[in-house]
């Protein structure tokens, strides 16, 4: 079976319509930049930064106290 291809005819519109995303969890300023799923996701990236930098802070405080490597 060969795949026939149809001629262009001007005037007809051949792109698809632009589908609308819902991004009702986003923050109103940014509903241009993200939608629902990209906001968890970023929003998971940035928590789990929090947290690895909490983590950090505790552990050189730790070994500041064990250790302290400044005179």
């Amino acid at each position: 079976m060969r795949f026939i291809r149809k001629p262009f005819r001007k005037g007809v519109n051949w792109m698809p319509d632009p589908v609308e995303v819902s991004s009702d969890l986003v923050p109103a300023p940014w509903k241009t930049l993200f939608t629902n799923e990209e906001y968890l996701i970023h929003r998971i990236v940035v928590q789990s930064t929090y947290a690895m930098v909490v983590i950090v802070l505790v552990a050189h405080a730790l070994v500041w106290f064990w250790r302290p490597w400044l005179q």
